[in-house]
């Protein structure tokens, strides 16, 4: 989206202009959570323990009337995206120990957290070893045996698992390795067959596959929670939102047709093409259509149990405090009434915004963690089944592999209690009769 936009102050406090979609100074208005009194059960260096015991993975999440459901029971959980696990085991397949151990390590961290899924890349399109489709056609063997141990590391975890098929951006390929390999933009996806098929052809692979480490087709795996159709479609290029909610029409019935027994999921950010649906936004740029997307014509894709959405309010030019209450409320009640289930996948925060701005230097996990406490009281508040903070890391990813919006395991403290506490949360919901 070109241009600045002014950030409209109603509390007097002065606005800030930001870059949408790629500003790092979030919109006035930054209100957190107040954490005095938070029981904050740990201390930098310390590890998040003690682990919670393994609950065995039995019978699939199913979407019913606007919930899910576990086994004829409510389901709720908050989970970690750890994109990084495929990758990782691949190079371990291939005798990186390190490799095994950062992937590991991850995985220990959100189970002791108490965190009950993990969101993570069930591809790639990349031209390292770990690759698992690097040519047309062309399926290696090495990157899947990588994606088989992320499955069976997380089911003897007891944690649930959304395998995401492809990426709207270039990490792990994507549609811009689909792209190039027809010689087209990689928003031709949504209008071309030739690129749609490279998407079937791994899909159809993965889903009759037989993980050499369960011993579990993938199409019949309890452990994997959802299939996500892409992360963070977007098209500018697209003259309305039917071309991505068509596409995802088409690709979610080819998948269902495989005999997948699992939820699917879009895997969009959230992003709506009307404004008027958005009442108190702060920023107009994720409603206004600038992306080529649209949550409310996805909810009229009847193929999809799981309507995702994803919360970055300093990238997106909207305040951390207000917004986030409009943004999660909105997607939440705008699913319900048409009895669908909305799902929180990615949420995050630089932990700066505009103090940052400021010239001051805030303890950025206490800043950060104010914001999650506020963010997951608001989900939890409007019935929230399902959400997924972006990212929770081992600390030798502390640096190389972190965006800046990784929760480092053993340091930052106050964040890492915020989401156990809100993990248990969960939980407690789920037993209740």
């Amino acid at each position: 989206m070109a241009g600045s936009i002014r950030c409209d102050d109603t509390e007097g406090r002065g606005a800030i202009v930001v870059q949408p979609p790629l500003g790092t100074v979030a919109c006035s208005g930054e209100e957190g959570a107040d954490l005095d009194g938070f029981d904050v059960s740990y201390v930098n260096g310390a590890a998040p323990g003690p682990c919670v015991p393994v609950v065995p993975i039995q019978g699939f999440v199913r979407a019913e009337a606007g919930a899910l459901r576990l086994a004829n029971r409510p389901y709720f959980a908050l989970g970690a995206n750890v994109y990084f696990l495929q990758q990782m085991f691949a190079h371990g397949e291939a005798g990186s120990v390190s490799s095994s151990q950062q992937a590991v390590q991850a995985l220990d961290g959100v189970q002791c957290l108490g965190l009950s899924v993990i969101r993570t890349v069930g591809f790639n399109n990349g031209g390292d070893a770990a690759s698992i489709h690097p040519q047309p056609g062309v399926f290696r063997e090495q990157g899947l045996l990588g994606l088989d141990r992320v499955v069976a590391e997380a089911k003897a975890r007891g944690l649930r698992v959304v395998l995401t098929l492809t990426n709207n951006h270039p990490d792990f390929g994507g549609l811009p390795s689909f792209a190039a390999w027809e010689d087209l933009h990689k928003d031709d996806f949504f209008r071309d067959p030739r690129m749609q098929q490279h998407w079937k052809d791994y899909a159809s692979l993965l889903a009759t596959r037989i993980n050499t480490k369960t011993g579990v087709a993938y199409r019949d795996e309890p452990a994997i929670l959802a299939w996500e159709i892409g992360n963070e479609f977007r098209c500018r290029s697209c003259s309305d939102a039917q071309n991505i909610s068509s596409t995802v029409r088409e690709l979610a019935r080819h998948l269902r047709g495989l005999g997948v027994q699992q939820l699917i999921s879009d895997g969009g950010e959230g992003f709506d093409d009307d404004p008027g649906r958005w009442p108190g936004l702060s920023n107009r740029y994720p409603v206004a259509g600038a992306e080529g997307a649209s949550f409310d014509a996805l909810l009229h894709v009847e193929e999809i149990d799981l309507y995702s959405y994803h919360f970055y309010p300093e990238a997106w030019g909207l305040n951390a405090g207000r917004d986030s209450d409009v943004w999660i409320e909105r997607h939440e009640v705008l699913a319900r009434a048409k009895n669908k289930v909305a799902f929180l996948g990615e949420f995050g925060h630089l932990g700066l915004g505009a103090a940052q701005a400021e010239g001051m230097m805030p303890n950025a996990d206490r800043r950060r963690a104010e914001f999650y406490e506020r963010w997951l009281s608001r989900w939890d508040d409007i019935g929230g089944a399902l959400a997924m903070v972006w990212q929770v890391v081992p600390p030798q990813r502390a640096v190389t592999g972190n965006d800046g919006y990784g929760v480092v395991l053993d340091r930052d403290s106050i964040t890492l209690a915020v989401l156990r506490h809100w993990a248990e949360r969960a939980l407690l919901k789920q037993a209740q009769p």
